[in-house]
């Protein structure tokens, strides 16, 4: 090959080579955009309003829940769902995470899950991922959306359910409708809706938080921990369920601290707005209230701010373990346990026994749990806060669906009693009466005792003092509290060598509550 055939062959060549690669090129395009298989994720976009009710809904949002304008994205294609491993605003799983799986095999299992906002919200859709990772943490496959528009939700369940996933999550009551129609579209696959009350009674099955019981726990705590007893509360949307919480916590409160009158609430309309919940929370530390319930999911991050910001105020997180937000103030937090539901979902899916109804869970089923108390609560108060919680959970306390108490066998009620040994048997109780008791309000085994009577303070001081100190106990320390309104009397070596407090409030100018509890 003479050397001008040979430069022709080379630059024929480098041609051809070119071609060659800007054909393969357009191929890849071309193949990327027809979407074979490619998971497309979905623009991150501000929670609509009508979407983002938390569990305990079990009512469509009020207008002005829906009012609260957003800018969801509308793809212009259906949008496929993104694999939960390469999401990239993936939220951080709690310990509890791959825990709540214990010993359950779900191989096999192929779960997917749609949220109405991120899975990195502090709240709601946060703890939903924290349950998904526990199934995969038991070795099932996973995928989850974000942020899904509700005009979205049917079209994404069915690419699921087109991808083999056998069992679909839609995480709020918003998804109902949805899951109702392609749980008929796709009769092998097993369909969960946490926090509302679809059901089909063959693949579609649904959960729903009984209303009232975190409230009532939160106001037992709060009735104890309030320096003032003034305390109150910020909520996101003025919903049934919530409004229970917020009217239970203020029953509890009142139980355990007479001196609390009322419990102001303030609802912020939006459940994430987090600027508009701390404005709230400022307004009613301004007030002169000294602890907050926070039910507001992403928003409880400005309620809890606010508290910080101010030190001396104290808060109780919703949802899921808000501590770290502001750890020397808030006391707990009242965790809604999706990991525990969806694990224990799981086992009946493979198992063949899950009963495909709506189901009410809370303490009972360790669906509601509360998240480590801070050091500054005093044991006994854990320890009557996490009875207060048995008792919901056993049927001796029921609420109905406002939060109000239509039972209380923990707490019990009894006629007037006139303090004699006997009729001391009778409420089992080991602890001594004055004669002069005009109501026995109720009694905890050996543990706590309450009823009125028309002795004055200083009386019941005196009583106490020499039942307690004849018998060997020491006398720790008298307190005397607004204005010798309120006594409280401490003793060491009790019965069960344990410290015994006996608290005393005026209730009106003729009676006044006494509490007498070991420690």
């Amino acid at each position: 090959m003479k050397l001008g055939e040979e430069g022709m062959y080379r630059k024929n060549n480098k041609s051809f080579l070119f071609w060659l690669l800007s054909s393969l090129l357009i191929i890849l395009v071309v193949a990327a955009q027809c979407g074979t298989g490619a998971a497309t994720k979905i623009e991150e976009t501000p929670k609509a309003a009508a979407t983002e009710e938390p569990a305990q809904t079990e009512a469509q949002p009020t207008e002005e829940a829906k009012a609260e304008p957003t800018e969801a994205a509308a793809p212009t294609e259906t949008a496929e769902p993104t694999e939960a491993a390469t999401a990239e605003a993936m939220a951080e799983p709690t310990e509890e995470a791959g825990a709540a799986a214990g010993e359950a095999d779900f191989s096999g299992l192929k779960v997917a899950m749609l949220t109405s906002g991120p899975i990195n919200d502090e709240g709601w859709n946060q703890t939903a991922y924290d349950g998904l990772k526990a199934v995969e943490a038991a070795g099932a496959e996973i995928a989850n959306t974000e942020n899904v528009a509700q005009a979205d939700q049917l079209d994404l369940i069915r690419s699921y359910a087109d991808q083999g996933f056998n069992v679909i999550i839609g995480h709020g009551f918003e998804y109902g409708d949805a899951l109702l129609a392609a749980a008929e579209e796709y009769p092998e696959v097993s369909f969960i809706q946490i926090g509302g009350i679809a059901e089909n009674g063959k693949n579609l099955v649904s959960y729903v938080y009984r209303p009232g019981e975190g409230g009532y726990t939160a106001g037992i705590l709060a009735g104890y921990m309030s320096p003032t007893g003034k305390i109150g509360g910020v909520g996101a949307v003025e919903i049934p369920t919530i409004a229970a919480d917020f009217n239970a916590f203020k029953q509890a409160a009142q139980l355990v601290n007479p001196e609390i009158e009322e419990v102001p609430v303030a609802y912020t309309g939006s459940w994430v707005d987090i600027p508009k919940a701390k404005e709230a929370a400022i307004a009613q530390i301004d007030s002169g209230v000294d602890l907050i319930l926070a039910n507001g999911d992403n928003a409880n991050v400005g309620a809890i701010e606010a508290a910080k910001e101010n030190g001396q105020v104290y808060a109780i997180g919703w949802t899921r373990d808000q501590s770290h937000l502001a750890p020397d103030l808030v006391l707990t937090s009242l965790e809604q346990r999706v990991d525990n539901i969806l694990v224990e979902a799981m086992q009946e899916i493979k198992a063949g026994t899950i009963a495909w109804t709506n189901h009410r869970v809370g303490f009972k089923e360790q669906a509601s749990t509360f998240a480590p108390f801070n050091e500054v609560v005093p044991q006994d108060v854990v320890d009557e806060v996490n009875a207060v919680a048995e008792a919901l959970a056993t049927g001796l306390i029921e609420l109905d669906d406002n939060g109000n108490v239509i039972k209380d066998e923990y707490h019990q009620e009894s006629g007037p009693v006139e303090g004699s040994t006997e009729e001391q048997a009778d409420h089992d109780t080991v602890f001594p009466l004055p004669d002069d008791v005009q109501e026995f309000i109720g009694g905890g085994g050996d543990n706590l005792i309450s009823f009125k009577t028309n002795l004055t303070l200083a009386e019941i001081a005196e009583f106490y003092r020499q039942a307690f100190t004849k018998d060997g106990l020491t006398e720790r320390t008298v307190v005397t509290q607004v204005n010798d309104q309120v006594v409280n009397l401490v003793f060491d070596g009790s019965a069960n060598g344990k410290m015994l407090v006996v608290q005393a409030f005026p209730l009106d100018d003729k009676s006044n509550n006494v509490s007498v509890r070991y420690e």
